[in-house]
């Protein structure tokens, strides 16, 4: 039934619905326990393919959009279909839609946009900015390849951690107030980053070199 690109996929924390998200077609629903296909209805506004990112509870989805305003993010409930938004200023036109990501407890969304200059993080429940700020380094110009600008965040699979990859260093945040816990330098771009099964470790690649992190202190294992 799958015809597209190869999908990313989601599970929510009950094991009872698969997202599947690709780059060339609408977000497909799988409820497993009725063995029955939803695709996502589009957006209004924006009639092509958005990325979509499941609730933990698997009740709602949450996409974003951009426009030369800034980042609209759209929360729909699966049930009902009902919609809740939220605007994001921003001062330069988006090409590509932003990747949302849910938190594993479901209470916060984290999102990087503007080609990956900045990093937003969102209260779930009522949309409310907790933390926005530009990712660049003083001076650095805002045009380019967005692609070596696409720094990246990971959520902590067991809760309370949120990684951030930034131009010259990786943060480790609390997952609810986003206050930086620890840092540590990373050199390159094309920065990605991604927890251990366990949430015991941090790694980060760059285009450069790859750094091992410990989670709770930020110390770095290897290098």
């Amino acid at each position: 039934w799958y015809g597209g690109t190869c999908a990313e996929v989601q599970g929510d924390r009950g094991g009872s619905r698969v997202l599947a998200v690709s780059p060339d077609r609408a977000p497909v629903l799988w409820d497993l326990h009725s063995d029955t296909l939803r695709t996502l209805p589009s957006i209004q506004e924006w009639p092509g393919v958005l990325p979509a990112s499941l609730h933990p509870e698997g009740d709602r989805v949450v996409r974003a959009l951009a426009s030369a305003e800034g980042t609209t993010v759209v929360v729909t409930r699966l049930e009902d279909g009902t919609e809740a938004r939220a605007m994001i200023p921003s001062d330069m036109e988006q090409a590509e839609p932003p990747f949302p990501h849910y938190s594993p407890s479901g209470a916060r969304i984290a999102l990087v946009t503007d080609f990956g200059t900045t990093f937003t993080y969102l209260n779930a429940n009522d949309l409310q900015v907790v933390r926005s700020e530009s990712l660049l380094q003083e001076g650095e110009d805002r045009t380019g390849d967005a692609d070596d600008q696409s720094y990246r965040v990971a959520f902590r699979p067991q809760g309370g951690q949120v990684a951030l990859a930034r131009p010259g260093r990786v943060e480790l945040l609390d997952s609810l107030t986003a206050r930086v816990r620890a840092d540590a330098p990373l050199s390159g771009s094309r920065v990605r980053v991604e927890y251990s099964a366990d949430g015991t470790w941090v790694v980060a690649n760059s285009s450069t070199e790859v750094v091992v992190l410990e989670a709770e202190t930020g110390r770095i294992s290897g290098r």
